[in-house]
């Protein structure tokens, strides 16, 4: 109660604003919400990741920007809820996309690796792996969305 009563005093002496556009009064505004529900787009020509698939909820410009930004450097912690929900969504999204026989040998081996990008060592020094937040989020939204499309236990076979 304490927390909350400090947050709202601090608000009125700093307003917050859109983590995205700057618009007043709040911390995500539905428009740039919005930009990360969005299903997730294949994205080409990434030279660096050779043959693996490059997903990404949204283009890295516009309001998308200054929210990545603020929400990894730390300046933005309020983020972090929503970019887990966002990351839930678009793994849930993606279990329904994977080839059949990434899911087969995902489910034969008993798991699936979803590896973040390393952070930078500021970041990891300061302990904002947010890239590890995020790829725990995609890997429970892919376990989600894997278990919704699974039959049920008694028309299994093995």
């Amino acid at each position: 109660m304490f927390s909350r009563l400090l947050t709202d005093a601090l608000h009125v002496g700093l307003p917050v604003n859109c983590a995205g556009c700057g618009r007043w009064d709040t911390p995500l505004c539905g428009d740039c919400a919005a930009l990360l529900a969005a299903p997730p787009h294949r994205v080409e020509h990434v030279d660096a990741a050779g043959q693996v698939d490059v997903w990404a909820l949204s283009t890295y410009t516009g309001p998308v920007r200054p929210l990545v930004l603020g929400w990894k450097n730390g300046a933005r912690e309020d983020l972090g809820p929503v970019m887990a929900v966002a990351g839930e969504r678009a793994g849930h999204w993606l279990a329904g996309q994977l080839r059949p026989e990434a899911v087969s040998a995902a489910q034969a081996s008993g798991c699936l690796l979803v590896v973040p990008a390393p952070s930078g060592l500021g970041r990891r020094l300061r302990g904002r792996l947010v890239a590890a937040d995020l790829a725990d989020a995609v890997a429970r939204g892919l376990a989600a969305g894997w278990s919704d499309a699974a039959p049920p236990r008694s028309a299994r076979s093995g």
